[in-house]
């Protein structure tokens, strides 16, 4: 089992969900006689900077009737990334096929194919929310499912391992929604490796946190790295700016209504950045 620390250990998975045996990969399944339900073009090993895509194809090769493809108004395909032996959620995303409800007949020969994509971010559960973090390298279980027809709820899964090759660190500002007088916000590194390893600021002020107003900028704040944010602990996401400003500061005197926030953390190997939305009435 992969053990980390910093991760949203309380994700909780959705209410139909029941997480397969691990350790087996299920990559074919015969929905009826003669169609084929098939997860392809998944690798066992992928690296921190890859973007994890598959296919998940629905074959007719049958001599006998066509099949009739249907799904009402709950989106055709899931997708589920979990932490292997483990019920923590990482990344759960419906696919739509470019409308809710999805009707085809496959006849013989047939195919029909839906693509699968997985950048490495993950979910926070806990804020129902996306965020810029990615996953940590370690081995996971992705399933995905085809909905509608009973007979297409055949789970099919994979076992994948993310390497510590890469790029090791990713960003996300964390925005606190529930105060209505104040901004807050954390903008948070996270270490994606077991070890661990230092930053490399490019100058004393490498953080920057910049307030926009649709296409214009508000202000820009620069911040001094924390000397104890100089080296992350590994498998960990460290806060390296905790901002608050209340909501009278006069450097905030232009920002009314809805507004951006976006975090930079400029770096010798390259730039991390994160952003937020954030309302004040």
């Amino acid at each position: 089992m992969l053990a980390v620390a910093g991760c949203h250990r309380d994700s909780l998975a959705p209410p139909w969900l029941i997480l397969l045996s691990p350790n087996v990969d299920t990559l074919n399944a015969q929905i009826t006689p003669g169609v084929t339900l098939s997860l392809v073009g998944l690798k066992d090993t992928y690296t921190l900077d890859d973007t994890i895509t598959a296919s998940l194809v629905l074959r007719n090769y049958s001599d006998s009737s066509p099949f009739i493809l249907w799904t009402g108004n709950s989106p055709p395909n899931r997708v589920l990334v979990s932490l292997l032996d483990s019920p923590d959620i990482i990344y759960y995303y419906p696919s739509v096929i470019e409308f809710a409800e999805f009707r085809d007949t496959l006849r013989r020969g047939d195919s029909l194919s839906i693509r699968i994509i997985w950048d490495g971010h993950t979910w926070d559960a806990r804020e129902s929310r996306w965020t810029d973090l990615k996953a940590y390298s370690g081995t996971y279980q992705l399933e995905t499912r085809l909905g509608g027809n009973m007979l297409l709820n055949h789970p099919l899964t994979k076992i994948i391992t993310i390497s510590e090759r890469g790029y090791p660190f990713s960003g996300d500002l964390r925005v606190d929604y529930s105060s209505t007088d104040s901004v807050k916000a954390d903008f948070i590194i996270r270490n994606r490796k077991s070890g661990a390893l230092p930053l490399d600021p490019v100058d004393t002020t490498p953080i920057s946190l910049a307030f926009l107003a649709g296409k214009d900028t508000i202000v820009v704040l620069k911040y001094q790295l924390a000397s104890s944010a100089f080296k992350l602990q590994g498998f960990a996401d460290t806060v390296i700016l905790p901002f608050r400003a209340a909501k009278g500061d006069s450097r905030f005197a232009k920002l009314k209504g809805a507004f951006d926030m976006r975090a930079i953390l400029r770096l010798n190997s390259r730039l991390i950045s994160a952003s937020g939305f954030r309302y004040l009435p």
